[in-house]
């Protein structure tokens, strides 16, 4: 029973998240699992027994995570309920750029930036399926950041003073963001296809073998018999989870089954329950050695020690200041601590 009213508490957290993405049907689903499951062995192989070039990697993860992203997220809301033709051909487009890419990488590198009509064309492709795969996932804002930038690179040389630049070619610019090693399977994707993917499988395993609960556990048994006891559970459970998965939602869901329940039966309304776990969640992003930091480590080439050194002052600084403000709520409020419950 328990069980099934923290299954339902999470469920009410993603409830918004999910608006987004598609429900496939059961045939679908399972070959996307497939796929997933498949790209997820890849690179364990790769990240600790086997080797590849750094372009054909990143052509492989980029490749299989595009093409799911055009059927899991709709091209708008109306869609949401089945995977249209057009979803078809972004995925057909998808998996021919980063196909093109994967058996044609050694004949562009050894032409040293020479490329071909349709090397070009097949970026002009690969651009469009990069800006609405972001338009799709994330939003219209990211996608008009990078077209405005694109055009940018075209159109930049007609803005006077320092804002301008020289003129450069489209087969130039086409070329750059596709076949080279700085674009669009640049230091990104070399980081998520390195150490992101790895990391999401670590967390993804440690949520299913029960490490929120294990979390969850330690973090009661230090706090729970102090004055507002669950909801410094949930700050200090939050905070070691988050330093594993480095996401929020994925935060919430694990150790937020178990806290936001338990806040409430403790006397905490529901929104500030709510409040307190996603505030503690985002503790992921900021404490090491969450993936954060391993992207960051990866994007400016610092040692991932010193970046920890860095990292743990503020994210101890943000766990003290909401355990502060539990302290002077639970005096305002009837959340109990467990001695006066006893």
């Amino acid at each position: 029973m328990a069980k099934t009213k923290n299954t339902n508490a999470a469920d009410e957290i993603l409830e918004e998240d999910s608006k987004r993405s598609r429900v496939l049907p059961k045939n679908l689903d399972k070959g996307v699992t497939i796929a997933l499951v498949l790209l997820g062995l890849y690179q364990i192989y790769v990240g600790f027994f086997g080797y590849t070039s750094a372009m054909n990697l990143r052509a492989v993860h980029w490749m299989v995570i595009s093409m799911v992203l055009f059927l899991l997220f709709p091209s708008r809301k109306k869609t949401i309920d089945k995977v249209t033709v057009f979803d078809w051909i972004w995925l057909a487009a998808a998996g021919a750029c980063s196909g093109y890419i994967l058996f044609n990488w050694l004949r562009i590198a050894e032409n040293a930036g020479t490329t071909t009509t349709v090397d070009i064309v097949f970026g002009i492709i690969a651009i469009l399926v990069v800006l609405e795969a972001a338009r799709r996932s994330v939003g219209p804002v990211l996608a008009g950041v990078g077209t405005f930038f694109l055009l940018y690179g075209i159109f930049g040389h007609l803005i006077p003073g320092t804002m301008g630049h020289r003129q450069y070619t489209l087969q130039r610019i086409f070329a750059f963001l596709y076949t080279g090693t700085e674009g669009i399977y640049g230091t990104a994707i070399d980081v998520s296809a390195k150490y992101v993917a790895i990391f999401v499988l670590f967390g993804a395993m440690l949520e299913k073998f029960g490490g929120g609960e294990l979390f969850v556990d330690i973090a009661y048994s230090l706090t729970g018999r102090k004055r507002g006891g669950p909801a410094k559970a949930a700050v200090v459970s939050s905070a070691l989870m988050g330093c594993m998965s480095g996401s929020a939602v994925a935060n919430v869901v694990t150790t937020g089954a178990f806290t936001i329940p338990l806040m409430k039966k403790n006397g905490y309304q529901k929104g500030f329950a709510g409040a307190i776990e996603a505030a503690s969640s985002s503790l992921g992003a900021v404490i090491p050695p969450s993936l954060p930091f391993v992207v960051y480590g990866g994007l400016t080439s610092i040692s991932i020690g010193s970046l920890f050194v860095g990292g743990y002052l503020p994210g101890v600084i943000m766990v003290l200041g909401i355990l502060i403000m539990l302290v002077v709520k639970a005096r305002n409020t009837k959340a109990l601590d467990e001695k006066e419950r006893l």
